[in-house]
This record gives structure tokens, sequence and C-alpha cells, in this order.
């Protein structure tokens, strides 16, 4: 699975739960992917911006999923777009997937971070992959929570970082022996990640994925 330049038509715009909006593309070709990974998006006027694909590679269109609400440069393009616009995709990028081998996996987001995981658990969901999940997403809001909330083993949402907190060491003493995904921003991925090492788990139990663009205000 090599690095190319694809090129997508945009078709439809969505708001998903939690004050997201999920941007729908049709590539002109058969979009190769693993769940999780990223690419860098060209979007008219609006420049090259990296964003998670979330939609699994098994279905028929290519989701980004993000805020408007920044008005940055990018946000505006991504909102001006129409049906039939083009964009172009250079990737995949990242080797923040699922592993298919691990005993269980516990995915820990914050915000859109949860980008990466609605593809992972939506793939594993369709491809028939055995790997028990457990979810547990941090936020004011939490996108995607009606996708992710049936296709996890177990799913918490809390809202606070007391209570997330909570949830890890819960689940750090319950499954020592899985495989923990971490994505937020840098800070979240940061702490959670000497979070975990303060619960005994070891960091080559632990794999990161930030978002170094994002601030997470618009969690």
């Amino acid at each position: 699975m090599g690095i190319r330049i694809d090129r997508l038509e945009f078709v439809s715009r969505e708001d998903v739960d939690g004050g997201a909006v999920a941007l729908h593309f049709r590539p002109r070709r058969p979009l190769d992917f693993r769940a999780g990974q990223h690419g860098l998006w060209h979007v008219p006027r609006g420049g090259i911006t990296p964003f998670t694909i979330a939609s699994a590679p098994e279905e028929e269109l290519v989701t980004l999923a993000t805020s408007l609400e920044s008005g940055s440069r990018t946000k505006r393009a991504l909102a001006a777009l129409t049906p039939g616009s083009g964009v172009r995709l250079l990737g995949p990028l990242s080797g923040f997937t699922l592993d298919e081998s691990a005993p269980a996996v516990v995915m820990l987001a914050q915000g859109l971070g949860i980008t990466p995981f609605r593809s992972m658990l939506t793939h594993a969901g369709i491809a028939g992959v055995d790997v028990p999940a457990t979810l547990v997403h941090v936020g004011t809001r939490h996108p995607y929570r009606g996708d992710t909330e049936v296709s996890a083993k177990q799913a918490f949402y809390p809202t606070s970082r007391t209570t997330f907190a909570e949830h890890v060491e819960t689940v750090a003493g319950e499954q020592p022996d899985a495989t923990f995904m971490v994505c937020g921003t840098r800070a979240f991925v940061s702490a959670t990640t000497g979070l975990l090492g303060a619960h005994g788990i070891d960091r080559s139990r632990i794999r990161r994925d930030a978002f170094y663009g994002w601030s997470g205000h618009q969690a």
C-alpha cells in the first residue's frame, strides 16, 4: 500500500451527533487505506491540511469529520464545497491502525480524536474482526457516539478529566495486556500516556496519534 494522490468528488455534508460535521466524498478510483489512517487533504482555496479518514475502507464514500466552528481558511473552504467540487488526497499516512492480533484493544479518545476509532470500529464490524474493544471518549460533546457505542464491546463517555482518569485507572487494572491507543491533542496524548504508565501499562503497549493542529477547543 503506497502513498498516492487521489481525486475525490464532494457529495454531501451532514451534522453528526456531538457537534461535528461529516463531509462525504466519492473517490474517482477505489481508495486503498487501512482503518485509522489519515491523509493530506488539498481543498481549493483552503490549502493542505491533515485529516483522518473517518470512514471504513469497506464504506462506499470517503468521510472527513471535523468542526467548522474555528472559521479558519481550511474550514471556510470545506464549508464552501458544493456537490461536484473536487479535492485531492495524498496518502494514506500513519501506522495508527487496528492491531487485529491483540487480545484486546483499549481506545482512549478526546473530542474529534474519535475519528480514527470510528473508522476502526466500523471496519471491525463490517469485516468481522473479532478484537474486543473498550472505548473511553472524553469531551463536552461526543461526535459519532451513535456509531461507536454500538460497535465497541464497552463504551464510556465521560465529560470531565477526573471521570476520564477514573475510567483509565479501571480499564488499565482490568486489561493490562491490551493494546492501548490514544488520540487527541498533543497535551492529551502526553498526559494520557503518563496516566497509563502510572497505572502500570508499559509504553510498548501504548500507541499514540496526536492532532498537532488542533487545540481541543471544539471537543
